[in-house]
């Protein structure tokens, strides 16, 4: 009966330990997309520009979509893969597309990569114009035993 109840432990720990992990990835991505988002608006409204976030496309080559959000406060987040056929219409006006990429662990930080590109696609052939990102860095607290946002550094033109 011990081992029984000792194995039943074990499992309900380890699932919700797992739940906590995915639910700090969840996290971390939203906080970087949110950043991102909010920057992207605040530079169209400085510079007038006629774009605005609705534009932005989010690129997820390497990451996999359950850890990332559908909606980000008003904003619905366009998810697109840029190889697949039914979008060569878009990729012929050319969009503004923001890479996520997988997170990077550094010591005890974790650190979320978004670049930004304008991709265009003429025949078979893509170009991708680099115009900046951001890095946003989350920091372990081994008191609370919590991740704990530090900051998001924007870069570009």
């Amino acid at each position: 009966m011990k081992k029984i109840i000792l194995l039943l432990f074990l499992i309900s720990y380890t699932v919700s330990f797992s739940q906590s992990e995915k639910a700090d990835v969840e996290l971390f991505y939203y906080t970087a997309i949110k950043n991102h988002i909010d920057n992207a608006r605040a530079m169209f409204k400085k510079v007038g520009s006629e774009h605005n976030v609705s534009d932005l496309y989010f690129v997820t080559e390497n990451v996999s979509s359950e850890y990332l959000p559908k909606q980000i406060e008003d904003y619905k987040i366009n998810y697109i893969n840029i190889y697949h056929k039914k979008n060569k219409k878009v990729l012929k006006k050319g969009i503004h597309a923001v890479s996520i990429q997988l997170i990077q662990l550094n010591g005890n930080q974790v650190v979320i990569d978004l670049i930004d590109f304008i991709i265009t696609k003429k025949k078979r052939n893509y170009t991708f114009s680099n115009g900046g990102g951001s890095l946003t860095t989350f920091e372990y607290d081994c008191e609370t035993n919590k991740w704990r946002y530090l900051e998001t550094k924007f870069s570009g033109v």
